[in-house]
């Protein structure tokens, strides 16, 4: 996959397999939940770009974030971050990733 905005990507890896990049967080999403067994993710920090854990990630939708795919989310390695751009973007905040493949949030 093509990463246009670098400050949007995220992957994911499964046990047994190579790790997926996408170029949006709602792609993954999407993504992660056909897929079988535990998955390891990583997400890019909205704030420096570094890539982080998913164990860690806090990540905000918003309908007025503007992603390569429309997914509406992005990132960050903390809540204080998260908290941030939740309030600059009218967002809500999704704590984990179950959260998010729960539904949980989003857009």
């Amino acid at each position: 996959m093509l990463i246009s905005e670098p400050i949007y990507a995220a992957a994911y890896q499964a046990q047994a397999g190579e790790p997926r990049v996408f170029d949006d967080i709602g792609c993954l999403r999407t993504a992660a939940r056909a897929e079988a067994g535990p998955l390891t993710f990583w997400f890019h920090d909205a704030d420096d770009g570094a890539w982080i854990e998913g164990t860690s990630a806090v990540l905000v939708a918003s309908p007025e974030l503007r992603t390569p795919m429309g997914g509406g989310l992005i990132a960050y390695r903390d809540r204080a971050g998260a908290e941030r751009a939740a309030a600059k973007h009218r967002g809500r905040i999704i704590d984990s990733v179950a959260d998010l493949l729960a539904g949980e949030g989003g857009s």
